[in-house]
């Protein structure tokens, strides 16, 4: 990956807006939510991947944060009602039923949506054409509540691994689910014939979320993030966090 070089003027924008944060922050701990695994968040021995991310950010503006995973539609009704402090990673615009969450305008990563399957399946160029499958994913991932009609042969879990162990047993044909913890999910379910089939919306840029108590935290939390992807830091943690599952 490049690394880009912030001119100067950009630089003292950013600068200022996190140490504007500052005196805000002071000793503060932040509880975020989220129903992701690894190894986007921590797992035994691991660094997770936007956890390291979002510890980064938030610890240059003086916060320490504290990550719990919970079932998925849980974790967004506990951000929702000030139980949490926000959201780890999630996609735009849910803010239409969580209207007491706000975005923090600056993309953690753009994730990819895929369909674990162990055969190859047809092409598929709309949401539609999964009706002919026996579909499985995570309860409370709107990008797929919002786009998979229920039937008989949709199935939902909390636990990913639980999904998996379905798709091994041949109890369904597709789960859908992000790229990078299905790749590890896959592996520790020890399916060996794993393939991975694109979706109509394959990719998706996705985002912190804050309770709307915490909203003057907002910008600088972007400014922070933008930051270190121009400094190099994003990058860094990338290749410690994912990059080995590419090789």
């Amino acid at each position: 990956m490049i690394i880009k070089i912030i001119p100067r003027f950009e630089y003292l924008i950013l600068l200022t807006a996190i140490l504007i944060a500052q005196p805000l922050a002071a000793a503060d701990k932040l509880l975020l939510t989220t129903g992701l695994n690894p190894p986007l968040v921590a797992g035994n021995n691991t660094e997770g991947f936007v956890e390291s991310l979002a510890r980064t950010a938030f610890g240059r503006l003086g916060h320490e944060i504290e990550v719990k995973v919970v079932p998925s539609k849980l974790a967004l009704m506990q951000s929702n009602s000030g139980k949490t402090d926000g959201q780890l990673l999630r996609i735009r615009g849910i803010n239409k039923t969580y209207k007491n969450l706000v975005m923090i305008p600056e993309a953690m990563m753009q994730t990819e949506f895929v369909a674990y399957s162990r055969k190859p399946i047809g092409e598929l160029e709309k949401w539609q054409d999964l009706s002919q499958y026996e579909v499985s994913y995570v309860n409370g991932w709107r990008i797929f509540e919002r786009n998979i009609t229920d039937g008989p042969g949709v199935r939902k879990a909390d636990d990913p691994a639980v999904l998996f162990k379905m798709l091994k047993e041949n109890r369904t044909e597709i789960v859908l689910y992000e790229k990078w913890q299905g790749l590890l999910s896959a592996k520790e379910a020890g399916i060996e014939d794993i393939v991975i089939n694109k979706l109509p919306v394959d990719k998706i840029e996705q985002f912190m979320w804050l309770h709307n108590s915490l909203e003057h935290l907002v910008k600088p939390a972007a400014a922070a993030l933008k930051m270190m992807k121009q400094d190099g830091t994003y990058d860094e943690i990338f290749e410690k966090t994912l990059g080995h599952l590419l090789r």
